[in-house]
């Protein structure tokens, strides 16, 4: 999603501890390609041993090697077709690949041998992105089984979202609401509710609900950096330079405010 911002340090921080940073990387990528290479002299060892494959699979999903991982989930398919949990694992792998339409099938596949309502909250995420309005049937069928407030605070978060890609923003909005009574910390409703009036460009009211945000859960860094943003399109460069410092104390990593603190203080002064 828009508001997820890929993690990096500041550059004091990767001037002052560059070298043991990049030497503490280099050493957990060879201990986990290590544990990659034993898990497969144990996968061919057992070939049968399901577990030992999901081991692999899991182990290459967190060096972001999918296609790697994909290949062997096919290992597995092919001897335990007809367990949800698979094609359920297989559809998330999908999904980090890029391959949302492989994805959705696979999840499919999945609540086609048993509905498990996680499963059908992660397929109606990914239909209500694509527009499709298959993710509103998905969401009504939870939400006619499954009534604590977690559960109904995501399919209205869902459905909000959906509704917002399609173009009905007081739809989406009074779903965002309503997945917010659920539960008052659900963050992201706030920043998608933002976004309603940040895309049409009404940034007074976009400011508000992400301080309103920033207030509700003061360390969520994101909230502060989209006032940052807000505050940048409405041409007040000094604000937002104050708001992405904030988000940068909360969160070290987020690249872009550090680069628009860069880009704005010049206009600033």
């Amino acid at each position: 999603m828009r508001y997820l911002l890929i993690p990096v340090f500041v550059l004091v921080v990767i001037f002052s501890c560059k070298g043991k940073k990049e030497h503490e990387d280099t050493a957990e990528v060879s201990a986990a390609d290590k544990l990659v290479n034993e898990l497969v002299l144990r996968a061919e060892k057992y070939p049968d041993s399901l577990q030992l494959r999901l081991n692999l699979v899991n182990a290459l999903d967190s060096l972001r090697r999918y296609r790697d991982a994909l290949s062997h989930m096919q290992v597995i398919l092919k001897k335990d077709s007809n367990n949800n949990s698979v094609w359920a694992r297989n559809a998330q792998l999908l999904e980090r690949n890029g391959d949302t339409a492989s994805a959705i099938e696979s999840y499919l596949k999945s609540l086609s041998i048993y509905p498990d309502p996680n499963n059908q909250l992660y397929l109606a995420n990914l239909l209500a992105e694509r527009k499709d309005p298959r993710a509103l049937l998905v969401v009504n069928t939870v939400s006619k089984t499954q009534f604590d407030d977690e559960t109904l605070a995501h399919c209205d978060f869902i459905a909000g979202v959906y509704h917002a890609r399609t173009g009905n923003m007081q739809m989406a909005e009074r779903l965002f609401n309503r997945c917010i009574t659920h539960d008052r910390k659900y963050m992201v409703a706030y920043l998608e509710k933002g976004f309603l009036y940040f895309d049409r460009k009404r940034y007074r009211q976009a400011l508000r609900i992400f301080q309103v945000a920033a207030d509700v859960e003061p360390t969520y860094a994101d909230a502060f950096y989209w006032q940052g943003k807000t505050y940048e399109a409405m041409g007040k460069p000094q604000e937002a330079i104050n708001v992405y410092r904030q988000a940068i104390n909360l969160d070290p990593g987020l690249k872009e405010a550090s680069a628009a603190i860069t880009r704005l203080a010049g206009q600033a002064i």
